[in-house]
This record gives C-alpha cells, structure tokens and sequence, in this order.
C-alpha cells in the first residue's frame, strides 16, 4: 500500500481534472490506468486536520485536530491508527513527509507508538531543538528515524527515503504513507525551476505542482523497476 496526500493541492490543479496550463503526466497517467473520483467530500480543509482524520478514520466531529496548531500530544498513544493497524497484521510501516501533529520534543518515540517501524518527516517549527529551523524544502531539516538533520532539499529527501524503504521491502507486506510537504507553502522555487526568474506566488505554486507530478512519477517508476 502506497499512500500519497499531497497538502493543499486542489484537484483542478491537475491536467486530467480539467487544467490547461499545468503540466502533471504521471499523475494523468495513474487516473488513466486507475481510478478517477468526479466526487468528494473533504470534511476539512485544513492541512493538520485532514491528516489526522486519514490516519485515525475519526471523522472531523470526532478527531482532536481541529487546526494547524500542535499540542503536546495530539493523537493519543493506544488510538488505532492505521499503521498500527497495519503493523499487527505483518505488513512493513513507513511514513515520510508532513507530520506536524505531535510534538517530537515531549514525546520523541510518539511515531513507533502509531505504529510506524520508520519515518523521515518534517516536524513543523519547534524551538528548543538545534536548529530550531522551519524550513521543509531548501535546507530541509527532517527527522529521520529519531535523528535530526538539515538536506539540501527536504521533498528530494523525503522521495528517496520511501524509494529506498519500498526497495527493501518490496518482497513483503508493506504500507508507505506519503504526507507530501508539497505543494503547501511557502511557494519557493523547485530543483525543475530553480534557475528561472518567476513571477510571483502564481508561477511558483504552479512549478511546484510540476515538480510534486514528477517526484510521484519518480516513485512510481521505482515501483515498476
């Protein structure tokens, strides 16, 4: 199971929803040879919220997560989860990208207690670590496996990390969540437009869905080799 959230993305920013101007071919290509939903319900739109719903299945009348703010703890440790769901029936538990819904300095272990064997996730800004950095794209500093570290670019990181963990778990059971940072703000350039003048938040935001379709593609085609 390969799960992908990307945060903030509106589905008519994508070519097989009807966009012009945007360029996403793996994900055209994956609603081809799949499934493609015309309609939904997002009981929030709010990054924090949704991700909280999708990994408790408590539906926003019920989920603790009201908004972005972090509290100490914010799915509680025990609640069912769907990795720790997945873990107890044998499968492989991976996370990487956006988390932002527990606070890493009180609870440090607070990811193996839903239930995932590994992680590399953007944490939110907290001060008191070194350094108390906010930055998820360019000098992402990430939390792999309990150790902190800034990367030239947080979503390349992130791509890699459940590239490789997919690899060595290919032969078994496995669920690769994927709470992409993309395409949230701040709308910075991506390593595809990073030498190009731009525009404003427009351009931006739209080079960042291009650069989401092809870190997806990039994942896909692992998948496939």
């Amino acid at each position: 199971i390969i799960l992908i959230l990307a945060d903030d993305l509106g589905y008519g920013d994508l070519a097989c929803f009807g966009q012009k101007t945007l360029k996403t071919p793996r994900l055209d290509q994956m609603a081809r040879q799949g499934m493609r939903f015309t309609q939904f319900y997002a009981g929030c739109t709010v990054c924090a919220p949704s991700r909280s719903v999708l990994m408790t299945g408590r539906h926003m009348g019920r989920t603790v997560v009201r908004g972005n703010s972090v509290a100490p703890i914010v799915i509680q440790p025990g609640q069912p989860t769907l990795a720790s769901v997945l873990k107890k029936a044998g499968y492989a538990t991976a996370v990487g990208g956006k988390w932002q819904i527990n606070d890493f300095r009180k609870y440090p272990d607070a990811l193996k207690r839903h239930g995932f064997d590994e992680h590399c996730v953007w944490t939110g800004y907290e001060t008191g670590n070194a350094p108390p950095s906010d930055k998820r794209y360019w000098d992402g500093y990430l939390m792999t496996n309990g150790k902190r570290k800034v990367h030239p670019h947080g979503s390349e990181a992130v791509n890699d990390f459940l590239i490789d963990f997919i690899r060595r778990n290919k032969d078994r059971p496995f669920l690769a969540y994927y709470p992409m940072m993309l395409v949230h703000g701040p709308f910075l350039p991506t390593p595809l437009n990073k030498a190009k003048a731009t525009k404003g938040k427009t351009e931006l935001y739209a080079g960042m869905v291009t650069y989401m379709d092809r870190l997806v593609g990039k994942l896909v085609a692992a998948v496939d080799e």
